[in-house]
C-alpha cells in the first residue's frame, strides 16, 4: 500500500480481514473486534496518516500521467473513471476504494480513530482545491455531503464535531479554500450542509424539520460567507439555493426568541445590506445586481409562503392535470363567517398547487391559512411537494386562518417606506439594461 501500486487490493484486504475476524467474533458473542483491530493498527501503523500518504501519493502519480499524456499531444482520455492511470486498477475504483476505506476505519473504529484537522485539508486540497478531475471534486463532495447510519450514534458524517467546525469555519467560510464566484454547485450543497450541521451543534438552529427555525440569529456562524456566495457565485444553482437558505434563515425566526419588533429589526437588516450592495452596482455587474434584486423578491414571496413548484412537479401537472380531476369542496372557516367553494383537483397535481389555488380561491396570501384534508394537517415543509394522489385524500379541503400570520408585518411596508431604496431602483431603470430593468420592475 505504501508504494501506491497496490492501494485498491491493499485497501479491499485490510478491510476483508477486519470483517472476516468480526463475523467470527460475534459467532463467539464479542462484539469489539472490529474496533478494537481498527484501534490497534491506527496505534502500530499510524492507519490514518498512511491512507492519507497513499492518497497523497496517488495523486501525483496521476498528474504525472496527465503530463506525460499532455507533453505527447496524445488524445484527451474519453472515460476518466475507467482509465488506468498508475498500478492495475481504473481511476474511479481507486478513488472510491480509498475513501470507502477512510470510512471503514472511522465509523468502524466508533470515532475513536479519527481523520484529524491536517488530513482534512490535505484531501480537500487534493480533491477540491486543486483536483485532477471535475469527476473527483464530485465524488469527494458527495462523500463528505453523505449522512450515515452508525449502530449507536444515529446519523451521523465521516467527521467528528471539532472537525466539522474546522471543515466549516477553517475551509469552506475561507476565500483562499473556496473560490465562491466558480463555486459549483455541489460545492454550495456542502457549504450549505455544514452550516446546518455546525450551527445546530452550537445551538443557533433546530434542523429536525426540512426548513430550519433560527434558535440563535446573532450567533449564527458562516453568514458572510453565505451572503457572498448567494450573489458572487456564477453557477445559477448554487446562487438559487444559497438565496433560499438566506431567506429561510431570516424569516424562521423562533417565535418564543424573537418578538415582532425583533423580527422587524432582523428583516430590516436584511433590506439593508441587499439595497447597499446593490448600490455598488458597476456596468458589467447586471449579473449580481438582478441576484439581489431577486432576493429581496424572494424575501416578500416567502413572508406570504408563496414559492415556485418543482418543475417536475409541474410538468406532471401539465401532462396529467386534466386526466380524472375530483370535484373538491373547500370549505374556509373563518373566525366569524364560513365560505364554501368548489376545485377541479387532479390527482397528479402537487399539495402546494393546491394550497395556491386555494389562496387564489378566497383572495388570500398562502401564509394567511392553515390546510387540513383527510388524513390531518398538510404541511406546508414536509407535505407540499408530494402529489395528491400520494396522500389520504377526501373530497373535502378545510382552510382554518393562521392567527400568527400578521399582514402588517410584511417587509414589503419596510420597502416603501424608505425613499432611498426607490430612488435607487429607479436609477437602475436608467442603465439601459433589459435583464436588469425586467427585474427592478418585478420587484416594483
Amino acid at each position: 500500500m505504501k508504494e501506491c501500486l497496490s492501494l485498491y487490493p491493499s485497501a479491499c484486504i485490510i478491510i476483508s480481514i477486519i470483517q472476516v475476524f468480526e463475523a467470527q467474533a460475534k459467532r463467539a458473542d464479542s462484539q469489539l473486534f472490529a474496533k478494537e483491530a481498527i484501534q490497534q493498527l491506527e496505534e502500530q501503523l499510524n492507519l490514518v496518516d498512511l491512507i492519507i500518504s497513499s492518497v497523497t501519493g496517488y495523486d501525483q502519480q496521476v498528474k504525472e500521467a496527465v503530463k506525460v499524456i499532455t507533453r505527447k499531444n496524445k488524445a484527451p482520455i474519453e472515460k476518466i473513471e475507467d482509465y488506468i492511470f498508475y498500478g492495475r486498477s481504473a481511476h474511479k475504483e481507486v478513488v472510491e476504494k480509498l475513501l470507502d476505506f477512510i470510512q471503514f476505519v472511522i465509523i468502524g473504529s466508533d470515532y475513536t480513530v479519527s481523520l484529524k484537522s491536517q488530513n482534512i485539508d490535505i484531501l480537500w486540497k487534493i480533491f477540491v482545491h486543486q483536483p485532477n478531475f471535475t469527476q473527483d471534486q464530485t465524488q469527494f463532495l458527495q462523500f463528505i455531503n453523505q449522512k450515515r447510519k452508525s449502530h449507536n450514534r444515529g446519523e451521523v458524517t465521516i467527521f467528528t464535531p471539532q472537525e466539522q467546525k474546522h471543515l466549516f469555519c477553517q475551509i469552506l467560510c475561507n476565500n483562499s479554500y473556496v473560490d465562491y464566484q466558480n463555486m459549483s454547485s455541489g460545492l454550495a450543497k456542502c457549504f450549505h450542509t455544514y452550516f446546518r450541521y455546525i450551527n445546530r451543534d452550537e445551538g443557533n438552529l433546530d434542523i429536525s424539520r426540512k426548513k430550519v427555525e433560527v434558535i440563535d440569529f446573532e450567533q449564527l456562524l458562516g453568514m458572510d460567507s453565505l451572503w457572498q456566495i448567494c450573489f458572487d457565485s456564477q453557477n445559477e444553482k448554487a446562487r438559487e439555493e444559497s438565496r433560499e437558505l438566506l431567506v429561510q434563515i431570516h424569516l424562521r425566526l423562533s417565535e418564543q426568541r424573537y418578538d415582532a419588533a425583533m423580527r422587524q429589526q432582523i428583516m430590516q437588516a436584511y433590506l439593508d445590506r441587499a439595497m447597499s450592495l446593490l448600490g455598488e452596482y458597476q456596468e458589467g455587474t447586471e449579473r449580481k445586481a438582478r441576484s439581489i434584486i431577486q432576493a429581496v423578491i424572494d424575501l416578500l414571496d416567502r413572508f406570504e409562503d408563496k414559492k415556485s413548484i418543482r418543475p417536475e412537479l409541474k410538468l406532471m401537472a401539465q401532462q396529467y392535470g386534466n386526466f380524472q380531476p375530483w370535484p373538491i369542496q373547500i370549505l374556509f372557516r373563518g373566525e366569524t363567517q364560513n365560505r364554501e367553494a368548489r376545485l377541479q383537483i387532479s390527482q397528479f397535481e402537487s399539495l402546494g398547487s393546491v394550497r395556491q389555488k386555494c389562496a387564489a380561491l378566497f383572495g388570500m396570501e398562502q401564509n394567511e391559512f392553515h390546510m387540513q384534508m383527510k388524513s390531518g394537517y398538510v404541511d406546508p415543509d414536509e407535505d407540499d411537494d408530494r402529489y395528491v394522489k400520494d396522500h389520504d385524500m377526501s373530497l373535502q379541503v378545510l382552510l382554518s386562518p393562521n392567527i400568527t400570520y400578521d399582514k402588517s408585518a410584511h417587509p414589503k411596508y419596510l420597502l416603501s417606506a424608505n425613499q432611498v431604496y426607490f430612488d435607487q431602483l429607479f436609477s437602475l431603470l436608467t442603465k439601459n439594461s433589459g435583464n436588469l430593468t425586467e427585474s427592478v420592475w418585478n420587484l416594483l
